[in-house]
């Protein structure tokens, strides 16, 4: 059965998973892949398949290992790297090269690959439209390698040659819905949005569409395969692979984490050393302030006491001055004094009548000691009390001037 318009897809879109489900491959049909036809194939779920071609000469290029890696890729096989965007599977398009027809065809740029799938219980046309899916996938040969797409019900290019099946692919593509939104999903995608991450398919071959060299459990007797290689393929064959990856990804996170960690702590030690030296250094001027203020209080209680004692000792500064110039004032008087006695002692005349006065008086006294002893002895003790001065020669008064 043939639709020109696909229906939409309920499960198209972002939040696309696992939309294939229980559903197994009831046929397929791949244009420009290898040298393949383009007629649809049916398939059976269930029992051996034997896959036989005639090529130029013999079975050989008949593209019988193209066909069964065109099925590998339709279930997601992850030895296709489908991660990394599987960039083999462009090995899979028509090359004139490979087939020796570089004179009559041109190398495909892209292929498909058309798959139905439908509940493994369908055995009426009935049943096998309500419940099958019908899923393409885009082969290019540049990045993005694959492309997705699918609709519900039966949807697979018709015609009688293959030039009309060829030439309809195109357009039937394109009337798709996209898988994504207003994008289609890729090969990283591939596996998780038809079966939800599940393995649904193993392979192994030996030829050049091989996409991984890597020994698998059916590349050879498990005697010539290691513990650890087995458990890598166990591993890839049930997606644990992915979740060491997750763990390993997770480990390495928290190894990132835990340096940071570290890192962090070596840098707080470092801050808190260099804190505690600021906060030394602060406390340290704190002090020094403490101190200089500590000093200029006393050194102004210093400059205050010494204000107070120059007070004081000006006080009696001008006390001992006053009392200077009252002793000058006295001894000035006694200095005129001592001028007067000093001036009458330097005059001749009034030095020669005093000493015919003291002449005189001596005389007189002279008489009186006749006249008694005791008169005598007033007499001595009045010219012993008499000043020296008194008695001195005109001649030393005259030098003393």
């Amino acid at each position: 059965m043939n639709a020109d318009r696909p229906s939409t897809s309920p499960g198209s879109g972002r939040g696309a998973d696992d939309i294939v489900g229980a559903r197994v491959l009831v046929g397929t049909q791949m244009l420009d892949i290898s040298r393949l036809s383009t007629h649809p194939l049916p398939m059976i779920s269930q029992g051996l398949i034997t896959v036989a071609g005639q090529g130029p000469k013999d079975s050989n290029g008949a593209g019988k290992s193209s066909f069964i890696a065109g099925l590998s890729l339709l279930h997601a096989d992850d030895q296709w790297k489908l991660a990394s965007g599987a960039a083999g599977a462009a090995d899979l398009l028509f090359t004139a090269e490979l087939a020796a027809q570089e004179t009559r065809y041109s190398n495909a740029d892209h292929g498909y690959i058309i798959g139905v799938f439908a509940a493994p219980g369908a055995a009426t046309i009935a049943q096998l439209q309500e419940s099958s899916l019908t899923v393409w996938l885009r082969i290019n040969r540049k990045a993005p390698y694959l492309d997705l797409r699918w609709c519900d019900g039966l949807y697979v290019t018709y015609g009688t040659s293959e030039a009309q099946r060829a030439e309809r692919v195109d357009k039937m593509w394109h009337s798709l819905p996209f898988s994504n939104g207003r994008a289609d999903f890729h090969a990283s995608r591939l596996s998780a949005v038809l079966f939800g991450g599940n393995a649904r398919c193993v392979s192994f071959l030996s030829t050049s569409v091989r996409s991984s060299p890597t020994p698998n459990l059916l590349a050879q007797p498990l005697n010539d395969l290691s513990a650890a290689r087995i458990f890598d393929a166990i591993a890839n064959l049930t997606g644990l692979d992915r979740e060491l990856e997750q763990e390993q990804a997770l480990r390495s996170k928290e190894y990132g984490h835990r340096r940071d960690v570290l890192d962090a702590e070596r840098d707080l030690e470092t801050w808190q050393r260099d804190i505690a030296i600021v906060e030394a250094g602060i406390v340290q001027r704190r002090g020094a302030r403490d101190q200089l203020g500590a000093s200029r209080a006393a050194w102004q209680h210093r400059c205050a006491r010494h204000l107070v004692d120059g007070l004081e000792r000006a006080d009696q500064i001008r006390s001992a001055i006053q009392g200077l110039d009252d002793r000058a004032e006295q001894l000035s008087g006694q200095l005129g004094e001592v001028d007067a006695q000093i001036k009458a002692l330097s005059d001749d005349e009034e030095f020669a009548r005093r000493l015919a006065e003291t002449k005189a008086r001596r005389d007189e006294i002279g008489r009186r000691d006749q006249v008694s002893p005791g008169a005598r002895i007033v007499t001595i003790v009045a010219i012993m009390f008499r000043p020296s001065s008194a008695i001195e020669t005109p001649t030393r008064a005259k030098k003393m001037m």
